[in-house]
């Protein structure tokens, strides 16, 4: 019966996501919902309800050495997966520490090559934008190393996990450090966690 399915229908809005639940529809007409992830027959469309659901979305970001930072401070706060295939030179990874904060990056989950490098840079970023005896809960940033995990369990812990306990996030970022753009790969990946 899977393969016979067609269509799934999401609604994005930054910071919500609205969902008809996630219709499909069989070859025959038959309409079925996912809830809670059991696939039940809808009767009628009048059974369908529209709600608002707290969702948190993700965007994706390539970047490379010479590469423009992006202006993601409408997103703040925000979590980030900093997913490193390629090494940048150390006065870039100094920037783009810097860069993170200065955005309203709370969270980083440092996947990839030099995991241990890349959080004593931004914790150093984060120490110098906010004294530490003057610093809010809020303005300190988790930083969590994932430098043997596979990106989809890194994704899966960004989704499920990573939490901060002084800031509700709707925005997850995933910073790509490489020459290659894979953000259908990235979002999928994403979607699946």
């Amino acid at each position: 019966m899977g393969k016979d399915l067609m269509g799934y229908l999401r609604f994005y809005n930054p910071g919500f996501c609205f969902i008809v639940f996630c219709l499909l529809q069989d070859r025959h007409g038959t309409i079925f919902v996912i809830k809670n992830r059991l696939l039940i027959r809808i009767e009628s469309i009048t059974e369908i309800r529209v709600g608002q659901v707290a969702m948190e979305s993700m965007q994706y970001f390539k970047l490379a050495e010479q590469d423009e930072l992006p202006d993601v401070g409408h997103s703040a706060p925000f979590k980030t997966v900093l997913a490193i295939e390629d090494d940048i030179s150390r006065p870039r990874q100094l920037e783009v520490a810097n860069w993170l904060i200065e955005e309203g990056c709370r969270y980083v989950m440092i996947c990839g090559q030099n995991c241990e490098g890349w959080q004593q840079t931004i914790r150093q970023a984060n120490l110098d934008m906010f004294d530490l005896e003057d610093m809010l809960p809020e303005d300190f940033v988790m930083i969590t190393t994932h430098a043997h995990e596979r990106l989809r369990n890194v994704f899966w812990h960004a989704r499920k996990h990573a939490r901060h306990t002084h800031v509700k996030f709707t925005q997850v970022i995933t910073l790509h450090l490489g020459k290659q753009n894979r953000s259908v790969e990235y979002l999928a990946m994403y979607d699946k966690a």
